[in-house]
């Protein structure tokens, strides 16, 4: 299993999600070569996973700060993680979970799954704009002469999706069905409303992009209910 990294012009220079990249990245590995030690040519479930800041008050804190030392993180984190196993398509089972979590507000969200990486369109991190889904498959599948390759990829984005993150860990099969790790592309982009709106990221980062602007709307409007159901001087209750 190889960790060297690629040189990118754009590598992801925000250390804590890096790290947690990295983390999550390395564990998938393992997880994959042994279920495909134990099944040739098996693929992980996708996962979904969202990392809060921690404080004393939550319940999980000691563990969070244990994660952050290990891991060299700034602060500690809780990292929440949920299988996205319910539905045949991934963006349907994630777009369900999504539906159905806390409004409140996270440091970062990822996104594990396995998928297939083109070279060629990599660093910019976008979508060419004539891409169908399942196009890259259908590349593989059938060409003999294709530069695409399979991959576990993790795609993140930060709260105020400022930043999106991207990483691959592409692989070959050996001759007993177990995956043989080359060496792990990453990149960072900065991102502006305007450009989200006028580029498509993909299926999963535009997904992830409505959900954080989802959550940061009703955030606010909590925030708001809160401070305009408070008693008022007098004592007096609105609701």
């Amino acid at each position: 299993m190889s960790n060297e990294k690629k040189e990118l012009k754009n590598p992801i220079t925000n250390k804590d999600a890096l790290k947690i990249i990295n983390d999550v990245m390395r564990r998938s590995q393992f997880a994959k070569q042994e279920m495909c030690k134990s099944q040739g040519i098996t693929d992980n479930p996708a996962m979904l996973l969202i990392a809060w800041e921690s404080d004393e008050d939550d319940d999980e804190h000691e563990s969070a700060v244990e994660y952050a030392e290990r891991v060299g993180l700034t602060q500690p984190f809780t990292v929440g993680m949920v299988p996205l196993i319910h539905k045949s398509d991934v963006l349907d089972a994630y777009m369900e979970v999504v539906k159905n979590m806390p409004i409140q507000k996270f440091g970062y969200l990822f996104m594990v799954v396995e998928g297939y990486l083109d070279p060629r369109h990599f660093e910019n991190g976008t979508t060419p704009d004539d891409y169908k889904t399942g196009d890259m498959a259908d590349d593989f599948q059938n060409n003999p002469f294709t530069e695409i390759k399979e991959a576990l990829c993790v795609h993140g984005l930060n709260w105020d999706a400022s930043e999106t993150y991207v990483s691959f860990s592409p692989y070959k099969y050996d001759d007993k069905g177990v995956p043989q790790f080359e060496k792990v592309v990453q990149t960072q982009r900065n991102l502006t409303k305007e450009e989200a709106d006028e580029q498509p990221l993909g299926r999963m980062l535009d997904a992830m992009v409505a959900t954080v602007r989802y959550m940061a709307l009703a955030v606010k409007a909590k925030d708001f209910h809160s401070l305009i159901t408070k008693p008022d001087p007098n004592g007096d209750s609105l609701e």
